[in-house]
């Protein structure tokens, strides 16, 4: 350090300035290029938060036009048409429609990711992992939550994660309720001799969009480290022609 220190004081005035220059210029280049990082990651989460956003309504206006219009009109036809049928998955079941849909979706936007799950679904492979039992824990806990957001590290991999919770509705205790009144064609699917204890308003499960942040992120950072390069030789140069 005292070594440092003699070397300093032996240096020439216009040096010591240059030197002196060449660590304001870096220190502003290093501030400039963190306030870019900053401000394009904030914006990248904001787009990742509408595309997020824009796949939950999109999907939950499929749910609602099958509950609402397809699955009555399904129940009146086979009412009016003596038709033994009672229930066709594909085309009555609102998880399964929406997770099919979406999986149609993943073949062409491979790292996005669509769950919804429940703690006793119908379909086992509906069963919450991990991190979605204590997203549930917490919902439980705290009722008054609506949605549920963050970013979350999977596989070594970054996602924005926005979480809504799933309450039972009068409709869904017709293949969620007790097992004598669920539709015979649904239990040849998917057998089970227990009934389901939800009541009307219960926490059934969650409904989850996963949208990859990793690729946008690098982007960003290597924007902010060329621009921070960029800024030092533009000062390098300016410094090597005053001399």
């Amino acid at each position: 350090m005292k070594k440092i220190k003699f070397i300093f004081k032996n240096l020439s005035l216009s040096t010591k300035f240059i030197l002196y220059l060449l660590f304001v210029i870096t220190l502003f280049c290093f501030l400039f290029s963190t306030i870019i990082y900053y401000f394009l990651k904030n914006q990248a989460l904001e787009e990742a938060r509408r595309e997020a956003e824009l796949l939950i309504t999109q999907i939950d206006a499929l749910g609602d036009y099958v509950k609402e219009e397809l699955r009555p009109s399904l129940f009146r036809f086979f009412k009016e048409s003596n038709i033994k049928e009672d229930f066709i998955l594909e085309a009555m079941s609102t998880t399964h429609i929406r997770t099919k849909v979406m999986q149609r979706f993943k073949t062409k936007f491979v790292d996005y990711d669509y769950r919804r799950v429940s703690l006793k679904p119908i379909n086992p492979q509906h069963l919450p992992n991990d991190f979605e039992r204590k997203i549930l824990k917490n919902f439980m806990q705290n009722p008054e939550i609506k949605r549920w957001e963050n970013i979350v590290d999977f596989n070594k991999d970054k996602y924005l994660v926005v979480i809504k919770p799933i309450h039972v509705e009068r409709e869904c205790l017709v293949c969620h309720g007790k097992t004598k009144d669920a539709p015979k064609s649904l239990l040849k699917i998917y057998p089970r001799k227990e009934d389901f204890l939800w009541r009307v308003g219960d926490l059934m499960g969650l409904e989850a969009i996963y949208v990859p942040l990793e690729n946008w992120l690098l982007e960003i950072k290597h924007i902010a480290i060329i621009t921070f390069i960029s800024g030092m030789l533009t000062v390098i140069l300016l410094l090597v022609t005053i001399e």
